[in-house]
């Protein structure tokens, strides 16, 4: 039977334990001589690590396929709790979520008998399994210890003849930071060292009382910027709504600024990115921007004069929520015709489908059902069907961005999210799109299209800069 290790999601989780964990699975697929499948179509079994909703997708289609799905529950609820600012507001949601996700798979495998039981607990019915991550001892084996050692000593100015215990992980409850600080404090004549952080706006109160007593000082901040999902109101600091995280009128900037004592500013999390990429990334030293992200959905954020456009009575910048085709496919927002119908990697995966049915011969087929870079890749290839689909997705999100050039006028647009990793094929196509369909076409003021280049940290980088807007 042929295995296919799903990657979904592996560029976001690459350097956790998650990712580990993946690359592990394969190292053991070959050392236990089990055949890897290279495409989703010859696959018997399908293991799946991640909760995101592509890994959902992804657990459905090998279902309707009739394979088996094994699915591998890294997260408790438990181990979600404590873990940062706002974690366990999100707890309930979070279990709710991951019982679902881990219900898709025919076995539940899980690193620990405690995580076991905890999972049992919630209700699922799925038989589960304990099996560890391992660990790759040859890595550890082939390493020339006394020279780390030595390195490690005279980095830190550490005396060779003491000790040293050294733990890694993010600043949160959960990694043992409370443990790792009450046995320092016991051991005296050892030095401790942590690796590792995280947003220091995001941990506990608890871990930050820890850290004092212990007399360490975390670093000094002036202020925080956080980036949220939904309808936010700038200037009062609230969420007014979000529907993935089923929050209404929460107060956001008061909670966290009884928290830390700091001035706080909330916007929403494609406005961050947008002004991450004009602070530090593919827009850097722009005036004004739009960035465009294709993901699950469309979002979008617009800087002008430096400043985040955030609208004067309502969300603003809600990109993905602008009719392209008037009674057109039906949204998630509940109308029908948004952009985000059409341009999200949610609409090219329908398109993919469409196609598939009509023309069963195309080379799309052997792609996992879930992997929106297949169009492109076939259609580079010389697939027909494929070419015919990047096509028609090219005009639908050039379309949209016509529409935001002729608005705003910006000096860049930025493209970001999921899709945006096909590269040139994407954003050639695009760029002569959009030159020869603006207003004045050819004529008209060069607006350069870029892929975005902070990736997942643009939010962080432009929320952290909210105090700072150019």
């Amino acid at each position: 039977m042929k295995t296919y290790i799903y990657e979904g999601g592996l560029g976001i989780v690459a350097k956790s334990g998650v990712g580990s964990a993946i690359k592990h699975q394969k190292n053991m697929l070959k050392q236990a001589d089990i055949e890897e499948a290279k495409s989703w179509k010859e696959a018997d079994i399908v293991h799946i690590n991640t909760v995101f909703p592509d890994s959902v997708l992804a657990a459905c289609l090998a279902k309707m396929q009739g394979k088996k799905v094994v699915y591998y529950g890294h997260s408790t609820m438990e181990d979600f709790r404590n873990s940062f600012i706002g974690s366990n507001r999100f707890a309930p949601l979070f279990k709710k979520w991951i019982c679902f996700c881990y219900g898709l798979g025919d076995i539940v495998i899980t690193p620990t008998e405690y995580s076991k039981g905890l999972l049992k607990s919630y209700g699922i019915q799925k038989k589960i399994y304990a099996v560890s991550n391992g660990v790759d001892t040859e890595f550890f084996q082939s390493r020339n210890k006394e020279k780390e050692k030595q390195e490690l000593h005279e980095k830190y100015k550490i005396p060779m003849n003491r000790k040293v215990v050294v733990s890694a992980g993010h600043l949160i409850q959960r990694k043992g930071i409370l443990d790792f600080l009450k046995l320092a404090k016991m051991m005296p004549e050892t030095t401790f060292i942590w690796f590792g952080g995280g947003n220091d706006s995001l941990v506990t109160q608890e871990v930050k009382e820890a850290v004092k007593k212990a007399g360490i000082t975390l670093q000094d901040c002036v202020s925080v910027g956080i980036g949220s999902p939904g309808y936010c109101r700038a200037a009062e600091g609230l969420v007014v709504y979000a529907n993935n995280l089923g929050w209404k009128n929460v107060p956001l900037c008061d909670e966290l600024r009884q928290e830390l004592g700091v001035p706080v500013r909330l916007s929403n999390d494609a406005n961050c990115a947008a002004l991450g990429e004009v602070f530090a990334g593919a827009a850097k030293g722009a005036k004004s921007a739009i960035m465009i992200t294709l993901g699950t959905g469309v979002g979008g954020g617009v800087i002008l004069n430096g400043k985040i456009y955030e609208g004067d009575i309502g969300p603003g910048t809600e990109m993905g929520h602008t009719t392209l085709i008037l009674g057109g496919e039906p949204c998630t927002c509940g109308q029908r015709g948004c952009l985000e119908a059409y341009a999200s990697a949610t609409g090219l995966l329908r398109q993919r489908h469409r196609a598939e049915l009509a023309h069963p011969e195309t080379a799309m087929k052997r792609f996992n059902p879930a992997d929106g870079s297949a169009p492109f890749i076939c259609a580079a290839e010389g697939d027909e069907t494929a070419k015919a689909v990047v096509e028609q997705y090219i005009t639908y999100v050039g379309a949209g961005i016509v529409n935001f050039v002729n608005i705003f006028a910006p000096e860049v647009v930025l493209i970001g999210g999921g899709v945006s990793n096909a590269g040139e094929s994407l954003i050639g196509p695009l760029n002569d799109y959009v030159r020869a369909n603006r207003y004045g076409g050819h004529r008209a003021p060069t607006c350069p299209i870029r892929r975005a280049a902070l990736g997942g940290d643009a939010g962080i980088i432009g929320a952290a800069y909210l105090d700072f807007e150019v």
